[in-house]
């Protein structure tokens, strides 16, 4: 199982997170979408994503990811979104 967490530790900016696990075989996410968006607030943290391996027979599990960051001013929404009312495992949280 791979965890990925971004923590964003600026303390007046946004973190926007990019994802691409188009190039993954084998594998599912907790998101269940192989492009994902967050905006991190300062001074959060976030599970972005939690992966396992499928078993697939005959298949050899891959996993492959591009991600991009950037600091911006402004909150933007999560893709897939994420319902922090209701305290998704992806939901920041402050530290």
């Amino acid at each position: 199982m791979i965890i990925f967490i971004a923590e964003n530790l600026s303390f007046s900016k946004y973190l926007n997170l990019d994802i691409d696990m188009s190039d993954g075989i084998c594998v599912r996410n907790s998101r269940r979408s192989l492009i994902i968006h967050d905006c991190i607030p300062p001074q959060h943290r976030q599970i972005i994503f939690l992966t396992e391996w499928t078993n697939e027979k005959d298949q050899q599990a891959k996993l492959n990811y591009v991600y991009q960051y950037l600091h911006v001013q402004q909150s933007n929404a999560s893709v897939p979104t994420i319902d922090i009312f209701q305290n998704d495992l992806h939901s920041y949280r402050s530290f």
